[in-house]
Parts: C-alpha cells; structure tokens; sequence
C-alpha cells in the first residue's frame, strides 16, 4: 500500500497536487506543462547535469533544475519567463560551442534532440566562438558507432549502461574540453566489455551513437516518415516487445517501450536490437538446385519445387519412408511448425520428425513422467542471492543473463559462480572453475552430499559455503547441457536443488532451451519422444532453417550420412548447401508473423510481420503445400531415370 503524503503546488499559476518525493519536472508533466530537458530520461535516474531544465523557485535569483529538486509544500515554480529561456539559450550555446556540430551531415539530423531545442529556443547564429578541434570516432565496433564530435555528454549512455543494463562499460574520461564518453579503461567499444546490448543508442539524444548498419537507409528519411510496428522479439523465449522502425520496407531502428519492461527490466539484448540487421549470408532470394555437374544454379520455382518432390518421391521408391527425416528450427513460429508436422506425418507417413534440438526435448520429457516440478521464470536470476551457471552457452543463447547476472551482484552482493570451459561473465564471476561435463556433475553431486566444503581446491569450498548460506539460490543450465545425449548434469542439477529447500521451496533450476520457439515447436508435435537409434540409416530428408542454426550430436550425424537433402532456408549456408540438393526460399523471422510461446511454454504471443519477404519469396506453409503436390504427383508417375538421380529429371 502506498502511503505517501500529497503535496500541493502552483506551476505557472495553476494549483498542483503530486505525491511526495517527486521533482518539479515530474509534477509539471503531470500538470502537462512542458519543461524543456537533454540529459534527463524517464528510465534513468535524475542527473541535473544540462540545466536546460531550470525554473524558477519562490522568485529565488538563482534558478533550479527542477529534474533533481524535489517539491515542497506551497512551492511557486515559473517555468518559463525571459530571463529562463535567456539561460536555456545560452546553455545551448555552450553545448554547440563544445563540440564540432555538423547537422547538416549528421544523419541524426531531424531526429535529433539538441537541434530540436536550438529551433524551439530560435538559436540562429552562435555568440559564443566554437572548438573546431576535431574528436575522433571510434568505429571499432561491428554494430556501433561512437562519435565524439556529436556528444554533448549528457551522460545518458553511461547511466543506462551503469543502472539500467548493469554492465559499467560506459563512463567520462579526461577532463575539461577534452571530456569524452569511453569504455572500460580507455578502451575503444570494439576491444571493450561491451556486450553489444545496445540500449546506448536508444537514450542517446543526438548522433553521438549510432548503428552502422544500413546508414544509407537512415539518412532517407526521418522518425515522421517512418512506420512503428510493435512487435515482440521471440529469439530466446522471454518475448521482449519491440518497436520497430520501418521505412520503404528496410528496417531501420529497433527500441522497446520503457512502459512495458517484461522479463528483461526494460532492455534488449543483442538479438533483439542489432542481430535482425546482420545478413547470416547471401540472401536465398530464388531457388537453386545442383545442375549435373554438382554445382549450384538458380532455377524457377515450379522447377525447384518439383525438384524437391522427385527428390523425395525417388528416396521413397528405393529405400522407404522409415529412412526418411524431417528436422525443422527452433527460431519457426507455431503454425510454420504445424504445416510442417502436417507435411511429415501425411506426405512422408512413417519418416522421422525432429527439431534441431530434440534431444533437449526428450531430456525434459522424461524428467516431466516422473513429475518434475515447475521452473522458476529467467527474470528470478535478478532476484537471487547465489547464482550457478552450467556451462557457458547461455552468453550466446540468452544474453540477457549477462545483465541480470551483474544486477544481482550489484543490487545485493550475489556470488556469480561458472562451472565450464569459458567465463563469459569475465571479472564479475566471483569464481570460474573451467570444468568438464563430468567434473561438472561430479560437482554437483558431491556439494548435494556436503562432501564439497572438504574440498582441496579453496575455490570449492568457497563455494560450498555460499551455496549453504543461500536464500534464494539459483542454478541456470545452459543449453549444451540440456540438449546432451547424457542429461546427467541437468539431473545432478535437480538432485542438488532438492537438497536445498528455504522457506519452503526448493532451489530453482532453469533449464536453457536451446532456440527461443522451442517450447512452441514443442507443443505443437514437432519433435520426437523417441531417440535417434542408429542415425546413419537416415539418408534422405527435408530440413527447414531460420539461418546458420546446427542440429544437435545425432542429427549432425544423419546429415553427415545424407544423399537425398532439400532445405528450405532463408540464407545460402555453406554448412548445409555441402549436403543438400534442393534450396528453396523462406521468410526470415523478421518477415513472418505467428505465435511464438515463451521459453518454458507458458504463454504464447502473435508476432507480427515486421517488412515483407523479398519478392518471390513464398511463406513456409504455401511452400510445403506445392512440395506436397509434386510429390504426391512424383509417386504417382511412372518414371525411369536412366541411370540420372530422379530429382534430375523433367517434371512429368
């Protein structure tokens, strides 16, 4: 229950009544009247550094910046009268005068919040003399760009990467005229701790930082010409909402509401925000098949299509559908999986339908037979007081953990702790043991037998001692350990929760899905409760892909094993055209819309379609459909090859 005590005021004489503890920034937007602000932003907390927001308090001769001065009683505030914008003017002089600015060849320019207040304050011509030294830009980042000349050291980045993010990348060099933005220790962004979650660009108020994909694109056309589709980002199961900026069908920008947090505490992480922008390879944009001479070569896409259901139906004819295989991402939505268990269990009866990582699947499956308890929601690494990762994979399958780990150790002090080969949390890991799976489980074990507190090694012991001094702990296994042919660890791991109950809970695990829709393709019946007995006897198949995913151990050796492969991707990738003899087009996730269900399957989300697929580029359901027709077309036919693969030969 929220006791506070009402305060009442006059802004620009009319009576105000806000709650106390609030600024006089807040009570005017309450009140809707506007106060003018640089570094101040609703996420972040008040800084007071630009003082474009000054007002005048109980007619005092020195003005306040009323983001950081909180309200009294009986308070008269002015927020606007000659001597105030006099000083707001001359403030923004000063912050031209700094820095080289350049609008007319920023390609912020229109968009950006300094030049919007120099036009509101008729800032037409600079009494104050300008720095024409010129700053460096540090373009050493693959995603980023940091411009010098354009800040303006609001230091909003640096408190969103400090508060909001918890990475502390961020923060002021030198002093005086020469003050930057710089990351870690002087570092350039690109041989920083940077984990390219990108929330910088989002607050930053002028050009300073800037995405450097796609800039030509950037400089068509301004926030008003551009079309906002909200939508969510499904590529690791949490469900991130997303704003995305739009313009002639090129993405431009993608932010997340402030209002709307959701799991991740109003962030995005880099697949989120900067991995829609990077081309995985040449884009598959036609159809292609191998010619004769085994190389590749677009054709029309009848053609493929009929390639691809001769090459099915010809597998068929020879050996059977029990050799036959269908593997399908886990980055697809709902109903692409639907067409595509459709497609397996009535055109290929018989054939093996998996995901790209069923043997995840199959190691929850049969932990949920012997009635495994519910797991604790992603955003609880947050809120707990001992953290235990399992493997480093979870740095590059959920990298929002890398924040919401650094936030618990920041907000309460809690031990990070990495059992694997790598430390991707660096110097905020309390203790990094580079374990093997099996010293991992053999771990795991004994810290459930309280054998680990005798342990030689001090770093065991240490850990020992914060594991039964936790509260609310947590373990966090990551998906290499959760997709294993042996679940051991994922079963030492539960083992280990068990022993630890407080407050009449046991110990959370939260077991890693390997691809953020798994859970949904799951669902839906898109992977198989059985395992791959003897993979090597699936030689035949058709593999739908989001982009340079690999399939787990078993599958990988099917493949390995393969001779009659048509794969429906979106990119041409080395790793899967080596195999394959059919590539027919698809829709990247950006260009598709469906459910999406979160990464444990306990909810779901429609994504909408964010651009359109390039032309020709059919949607998954409506190929799978055609492939079908030929196929069905194929098996019917009499056909005699010749001694040439069946595929090969002309549609009857």
């Amino acid at each position: 229950m929220d006791n506070k005590a009402s305060i009442s005021l006059r802004i620009d004489g009319r009576d105000v009544t806000v709650d106390e503890g609030a600024t006089i920034l807040d009570a005017a937007r309450q009140a809707g009247i506007r106060i003018p602000t640089l570094c101040h932003h609703p996420a972040l907390p008040p800084y007071g550094g630009c003082r474009l927001c000054v007002v005048e308090v109980d007619g005092a001769p020195r003005l306040a910046a009323s983001c950081v001065m909180p309200v009294r009683a009986g308070m008269d505030v002015v927020t606007v009268n000659e001597r105030i914008l006099e000083t707001r003017k001359t403030v923004l002089e000063f912050l031209f005068s700094e820095r080289p600015h350049h609008c007319m060849v920023c390609s912020q320019s229109g968009d950006c919040e300094l030049q919007s207040l120099a036009y509101e304050h008729g800032l037409d011509h600079f009494e104050v003399p300008g720095l024409n030294d010129e700053f460096p830009l540090d373009t050493t980042h693959p995603d980023l760009v940091l411009d010098h000349n354009r800040c303006v050291l609001c230091g909003r980045c640096v408190r969103a990467c400090r508060d909001v993010a918890g990475n502390m990348v961020l923060d002021f060099h030198n002093r005086g005229g020469r003050a930057m933005i710089g990351a870690d220790l002087s570092d350039q962004l690109g041989q920083s701790s940077c984990v390219s979650c990108g929330l910088c660009l989002q607050v930053c108020p002028t050009g300073a930082l800037y995405l450097r994909h796609r800039t030509h694109y950037a400089v068509g056309g301004k926030a008003r010409d551009r079309r906002s589709v909200p939508s969510v980002c499904p590529s690791c199961g949490l469900l991130c909402p997303t704003v995305n900026e739009v313009l002639s069908d090129h993405l431009i920008r993608i932010t997340t509401p402030w209002d709307n947090p959701g799991a991740a505490q109003g962030q995005l992480c880099r697949k989120g925000r900067l991995d829609p922008f990077r081309e995985l390879g040449p884009r598959l944009s036609r159809p292609m098949i191998r010619n004769e001479e085994g190389e590749w070569a677009e054709t029309s896409e009848e053609e493929a299509q009929a390639a691809a259901g001769r090459l099915l139906a010809g597998w068929i004819r020879n050996h059977g559908r029990s050799t036959l295989f269908g593997l399908i991402s886990g980055r697809r939505s709902n109903e692409e999986a639907a067409a595509f268990r459709r497609f397996m269990t009535i055109a290929l009866e018989g054939a093996r339908i998996d995901t790209l990582a069923g043997n995840a699947f199959r190691n929850l499956s049969r932990l949920e037979e012997t009635g495994v308890r519910g797991e604790p929601p992603i955003e609880a690494a947050g809120e707990a007081d001992f953290l235990l990762f399992l493997g480093d994979g979870f740095a590059q399958s959920h990298p929002i953990l890398l924040s919401l780990a650094r936030k618990a150790r920041l907000d309460h002090g809690a031990p990070l702790i990495v059992l694997g080969p790598k430390n991707p949390l660096g110097p905020w890991a309390s203790i990094h043991l580079s374990a093997s799976a099996s010293e991992t489980k053999n771990l795991l074990n004994r810290l459930a037998n309280g054998e680990a507190g005798n342990d030689n090694l001090e770093e065991v012991r240490i850990v020992a001692q914060a594991w039964a001094e936790a509260r609310h702990p947590l373990l966090v296994l990551s998906p290499e350990y959760l997709a294993a042919s042996d679940p051991g660890i994922l079963h030492a791991a539960l083992a280990l929760a068990g022993r630890k109950r407080t407050e009449g809970k046991d110990a959370g695990v939260v077991p890693l899905r390997p691809e953020g829709n798994s859970a949904g393709l799951w669902g839906v019946g898109a992977a198989s409760t059985e395992p791959w007995n003897e993979p090597e006897r699936f030689r035949g198949g058709l593999v739908v892909l989001d982009g340079d995913e690999l399939p787990d151990a078993d599958e990988t050796r099917a493949l390995a094993a393969a001779e009659a492969l048509a794969v429906i991707t979106p990119y041409q990738i080395p790793t899967w055209m080596e195999k394959a003899a059919v590539l027919l087009p698809t829709p990247t996730l950006m260009e598709i819309e469906g459910h999406f269900a979160s990464y444990d399957g306990g909810r779901s989300v429609f994504k909408t379609r964010v651009r359109p697929a390039p032309q020709g580029v059919r949607p998954l359901e409506d190929t799978l459909a055609l492939v079908e027709d030929h196929l069905r077309s194929a098996l019917k036919a009499r056909s005699d090859a010749g001694g040439r693969p069946m595929w090969m030969e002309a549609s009857s």
